[in-house]
């Protein structure tokens, strides 16, 4: 009667254990699709019974010792998301928990949130390096980069000088001139805007006159800007400057060219610095043509607020500014473990670390060990049908066995007892 005991007993186990491997699988093919997610493995061992030797122990069936998880990666899917971030190679996201511990997750569905943020599908906030690379771990935002405005430093404007305009009798010159004045007698004039230490915008004019002939044509240019702008009169013509440009018979500026043709120094009123412009007209030409400005660059902006965001394959947090900057709001973490298997699973596609994994490594990525990123992407789920489909079928057939010899028994022990 013990050995029919104890063999219905090792049948009970196996039914456990091969209800473990169903549950197991079944876990695996219902994340078939969720990003990140590698497949576990039911571990099994036999059990021995205490009370036998070992020459005559008849086992006591099986249990399951553990539950490993793969370490193969999934595929990179392109999803053309800019906060879809794929990790190609080792490593994973450094999150911060709800409860302010850290947290690490293979899944890189990331979100900007109203005060700017980065978090995760389930809300947790990414961590990172600053963008100067001062301080410890951090988490991200997109306001970190700045987005400050820059003054204007440089302006360069190109274009053409109509060679067959007349020359003017006079330019103007003095206190008290407007606009209308400086134009009456221009042969062309311009605008362009200028960025201050505060971010504020200001326009400032450029009219050129035609002079003389010298021998090629010779024009007189005037930076002005509105008196109203550093303290004067509003709608009165300040001038900051002048320069003579001079072109030889083929329509060229006559060498030698100077870099610089007019350096502009406005005392503002709204309290920003004084301004300190160069302004260059090198790529200006005089052939006989309508008089045009074909381009104009400077090199200040306004400040900017956040309309993009991106993450590089160096896991750099690139921001981009509604003033046409790109500024770098700091760096993706990567955490590394001597043994990631034994990452403890947290849901979620969540993992904290526990004495089996180790301590975590943190770094950047592309560095050592640590993967590299691929925005615009995820990883895949590793989970193989193929695999996990025979492996059911397995644990089915070995299920259905262990209950058609449990019956067995169940009967035998029964017809021994009626015969006792």
């Amino acid at each position: 009667m013990s050995s029919i005991s104890n063999g219905l007993s090792s049948l009970l186990a196996g039914i456990r254990s091969a209800s473990t491997g169903i549950a197991v699988s079944a876990n695996n093919i219902a994340n078939a699709n969720t990003p990140g997610f590698r497949p576990s493995r039911a571990d099994f061992t036999d059990a021995v019974r205490g009370t036998f030797s070992s020459e005559t122990n008849p086992g006591a069936g099986s249990y399951t010792s553990g539950i490993s998880r793969s370490p193969r990666p999934g595929p990179t899917i392109t999803t053309g998301r800019d906060l879809d971030v794929a990790i190609e190679g080792g490593g994973y996201f450094v999150l911060e928990g709800r409860d302010g511990e850290q947290l690490y997750s293979r899944t890189g569905v990331f979100n900007v949130d109203e005060a700017g943020d980065i978090r995760n599908q389930n809300g947790l906030r990414v961590l990172g390096f600053s963008a100067d690379g001062a301080g410890g771990l951090a988490p991200l935002n997109v306001n970190a980069g700045g987005g400050a405005s820059v003054a204007t430093t440089a302006v360069e404007l190109r274009g053409n000088l109509d060679s067959s305009s007349a020359q003017a009798p006079a330019i103007p010159a003095g206190p008290g001139l407007d606009f209308a004045d400086y134009n009456a007698d221009a042969a062309f004039s311009t605008s362009f805007e200028v960025i201050d230490s505060l971010g504020e915008s200001h326009d400032v004019s450029v009219f050129f006159y035609r002079t003389a002939n010298a021998p090629g044509p010779t024009f007189e240019a005037r930076a002005v800007i509105d008196a109203g702008e550093i303290g004067g009169v509003p709608g009165e013509a300040t001038e900051l400057g002048a320069a003579t440009l001079s072109f030889d018979t083929n329509g060229q500026r006559s060498a030698p060219v100077p870099a610089t043709d007019i350096t502009i120094n406005p005392a503002f009123s709204n309290g920003a610095a004084i301004g300190n412009t160069t302004l260059s007209f090198e790529g200006f030409t005089a052939f006989a043509a309508p008089s045009s400005l074909s381009s104009v660059t400077q090199n200040g902006s306004s400040s900017g607020s956040p309309q993009g965001v991106t993450v590089g394959d160096d896991g750099q947090l690139q921001v981009q500014l509604d003033n046409g900057q790109s500024v770098v709001a700091g760096t993706v973490a990567i955490a590394n473990f001597n043994n990631p298997q034994g990452l403890r699973s947290e849901g979620g596609a969540l993992f904290s670390d526990s004495a089996d994994s180790g301590e975590p490594a943190i770094g950047q990525p592309g560095t050592g060990t640590f993967g590299n990123l691929r925005g615009g992407s995820l990883e895949g789920s590793s989970v193989d049908y193929v695999q996990e489909f025979t492996n059911i079928k397995a644990y089915e057939a070995q299920f259905n066995a262990s209950i058609r010899l449990t019956k067995s028994l169940s009967e035998l022990e029964e017809e021994i007892i009626n015969i006792a």
